[in-house]
């Protein structure tokens, strides 16, 4: 975990203040996937064919907003604080789940990982029927012998990587934590919306597929020959 100086004037009158943002790590690619059978309009198919542009931003937030979700791996940074002269110790971090379905066929967009070792603090294995915070690299419980100290104008940052294989999953995460003697919780979204996460559909049965060929996206004859 990252502590840094939080500036007054971003703070609020909650008891937490906070902020959860999807980020990339060097080890993750950018692969996604979605329902349907994705048809790029004539503005977008251009912006894919143009060169380095499989790993942009802008073209990852777009894809996202026409409905592409992240596969096999979804990492989220949560920046936190306290309120102004009251300790906050976050006791539990865990995932609510809305839906768990397949793993999403229609439309793959496969952009492989680079090479890269990541820096997380905590990870969630959301195949589980219940998934539970667990220390990165170790796999024991991140909770079971510790929790997050929050003070004023310090602010920890929390990298969490989720995981799936088996099923595509739409959660958000709910935090317990103690102000005082109370015990509290409270949800977290990103920018108002619940996070997903898909696994590879099974045998790579989809139904059109988008790959990385020379140094652009461009769609492939064969979705079974691609990998995530």
């Amino acid at each position: 975990m990252i502590v840094t100086s939080l500036d007054p004037g971003s703070h609020t009158d909650s008891e937490i203040w906070e902020s959860v943002e999807i980020v990339y790590l060097d080890d993750e690619g950018r692969s996604k996937a979605m329902a349907s059978v994705f048809q790029p309009d004539a503005r977008l198919a251009e912006r894919m064919a143009e060169p380095g542009m499989a790993g942009e931003p802008d073209l990852d937030l777009r894809l996202r907003a026409l409905g592409a979700v992240p596969v096999h791996v979804l990492t989220l940074r949560v920046d936190l604080a306290g309120h102004f002269d009251r300790e906050v110790r976050v006791l539990d971090i865990r995932p609510v789940i809305l839906e768990r379905i397949p793993p999403l066929n229609g439309t793959l967009f496969s952009v492989p990982p680079q090479a890269g070792t990541p820096a997380m603090d905590m990870t969630f294995d959301m195949d589980e029927l219940s998934p539970t915070a667990r220390e990165s690299g170790q796999g024991t419980p991140f909770f079971e012998k510790q929790s997050i100290s929050l003070t004023d104008k310090q602010q920890e940052t929390i990298t969490i990587r989720t995981f799936a294989e088996q099923y595509c999953v739409t959660f958000f995460l709910r935090m317990k934590y103690l102000v005082g003697d109370e015990v509290k919780e409270k949800d977290l979204y990103g920018q108002g919306q619940p996070f997903r996460v898909t696994g590879l559909s099974r045998d790579m049965r989809y139904r059109r597929a988008f790959a990385v060929i020379g140094d652009s996206l461009q769609q492939a004859p064969d979705p079974a020959a691609l990998q995530s």
